[in-house]
């Protein structure tokens, strides 16, 4: 674990302070000043933020890798494919942020890093609702056509994962191109009243937002509203009649509590921001008049929703998986074991998780409620 942390804070060491610090050609007077406390304070939350991000996303996916009841379930496939994408938002995405709260809100880099903060801003997070879409039609399938399932669905998770990705990059690589003029790109950095990297492809933004976003959000909802229902059914009739068959539907129910939680946790922590870029594309004056009338509560809402949820979204992800399913504890604890050379004991898991024991009853209790 040492290792692994030293390699995670070299890594961000390198994004955010050494590869990232603007060059002497592109300093300019707003790359001098120095953070305010808001930004200060955003920028330790991110640093903090995107370290327990890929610590528990790598931890997640190493679980899963090195478990071969986790290993044989396609589910799981798509989950570390997710974590992969949180991992990538820990390390583009929030690494850039910090270091645009070191220079006070200011994109002090290059115009490289520019079409880089752009291209990721539109990848990981297409990549992850994306990835809780096919996660709601792969549950939905497993727990209604089981049979169907275990034919046809097991044995494509490879094909269907890379063609995810190659859906994601492509729509990520459309946000470089102009709409209104095809033949040129759209991003720039602006130094108007500050310095900024800019995008102002609206049309995309509009699209892609919409039609990739939101819209496979609503679908996905739908999804998991009706798996849900057919899950907390089907899980009453396992607890009345107690037959030792049904345990591979209780493990498949089980699985669609834990992504069906993340799915929420993604909602509240992107659509709110996602809603808010439409509005700055399209009722600035709207946000403008807000933020005079109302200057605190407006920083307020821009911090919450543009910086900190998105950000925790990322990290969040594999403390649901461990809290809100034993199987995951229980692979940890092997994992742990595996490496200690010693018999499984519930100490193991406390090394990494010290409360995970009382946040997983009550987690498991209100979802079973």
């Amino acid at each position: 674990m040492r290792p692994l942390l030293f390699v995670v804070v070299m890594t961000l060491s390198i994004l955010s302070v050494k590869g990232l610090s603007p060059s002497t050609t592109n300093n300019t007077n707003s790359c001098t000043k120095n953070p305010s406390t808001r930004n200060f304070l955003l920028a330790i939350f991110s640093t903090l933020v995107a370290i327990v991000g890929i610590l528990g996303n790598t931890i997640c996916i190493t679980v899963i890798l090195f478990t071969r009841d986790l290993r044989t379930k396609c589910a799981y496939y798509f989950i570390v494919s997710l974590a992969s994408a949180d991992i990538g938002v820990s390390i583009f995405v929030t690494s850039l942020k910090v270091d645009m709260f070191r220079h006070d809100e200011n994109f002090c880099l290059g115009i490289e890093m520019c079409y880089l903060s752009v291209l990721t801003d539109f990848l990981f997070p297409i990549a992850s609702i994306t990835h809780l879409l096919v996660i709601a039609i792969d549950r939905c399938v497993a727990i209604t056509w089981p049979y169907f399932y275990s034919l046809y669905f097991t044995g494509k998770k490879g094909t269907i994962i890379c063609i995810i990705w190659l859906w994601c990059i492509l729509w990520a690589c459309l946000g470089v191109l102009s709409w209104e003029t095809p033949s040129k790109t759209s991003i720039t950095i602006i130094e108007e009243n500050g310095r900024f990297c800019y995008n102002p492809n609206k049309y995309y933004i509009t699209v892609m937002l919409s039609v990739i976003i939101l819209i496979p959000t609503l679908i996905a909802f739908f999804l998991y509203m009706i798996i849900l229902r057919i899950a907390i059914k089907q899980e009453k009739s396992i607890a009345k009649m107690l037959l030792q068959t049904f345990k591979k539907g209780y493990t498949e129910m089980k699985a669609t509590k834990v992504v069906t939680l993340v799915f929420v946790i993604f909602v509240i922590c992107w659509v709110p921001h996602f809603v808010i870029i439409l509005m700055q594309y399209w009722s600035i004056d709207v946000l403008y008049r807000f933020s005079v009338i109302h200057p605190t509560l407006y920083n307020v809402i821009t911090s919450l929703f543009n910086y900190v949820l998105p950000t925790v979204s990322s990290c969040a992800n594999p403390f649901l998986y461990f809290l809100a399913g034993s199987h995951f504890q229980n692979a940890l604890r092997d994992l742990i074991r595996k490496l200690r050379k010693k018999p499984r004991s519930n100490e193991d898991i406390m090394v990494l998780f010290p409360l995970l024991p009382k946040l997983s009853t009550t987690i498991e209790e209100i979802m079973k409620n």
